[in-house]
């Protein structure tokens, strides 16, 4: 059996959109790894759009979407690990930090989660959750 832990965040941990999609969602892996793709900006732009029509026309833009702007995720675990043992001790370390905090999160009834108050963890490859405020716990 393994225990979880939890933690307090310190100063200095990457946004997980930050990292992704850089500080002006044009940027960040994204733009490294997939130069072709659209930019976040534009996906966010669209997906909201499709937010505001009917479902098949909304199923239809988030499809399209998709496959204009592949995930690049593993890019960071690629470059960042050149050695199978930290590889997937890292992805483990994610995977881990991934399922505690979808577990935590669902059992106390924590909404408002999205990538701007999720952290990530560049040494670690762990989750981080900010942002716990009163607000953000389902009434």
């Amino acid at each position: 059996m393994r225990l979880l832990w939890s933690r307090h965040c310190h100063v200095g941990r990457n946004g997980t959109e930050e990292l992704l999609c850089g500080t002006d969602l044009v940027s960040g892996l994204h733009a490294k790894e997939e130069p072709g793709d659209r930019k976040a900006l534009q996906v966010r732009t669209t997906l909201k759009d499709a937010a505001r029509t009917q479902v098949n026309e909304a199923s239809k833009m988030f499809r399209e979407a998709c496959a204009l702007f592949k995930p690049v995720f593993r890019h960071f675990f690629y470059e960042r690990h050149n050695t199978v043992q930290s590889w997937t001790r890292m992805i483990d370390n994610y995977r881990r930090s991934l399922s505690q905090w979808s577990i935590v999160t669902y059992v106390v009834g924590l909404g408002d989660r999205h990538l701007s108050n999720v952290l990530f963890e560049t040494d670690t490859c762990k989750l981080v959750h900010i942002d716990l405020g009163r607000q953000s716990f389902i009434q």
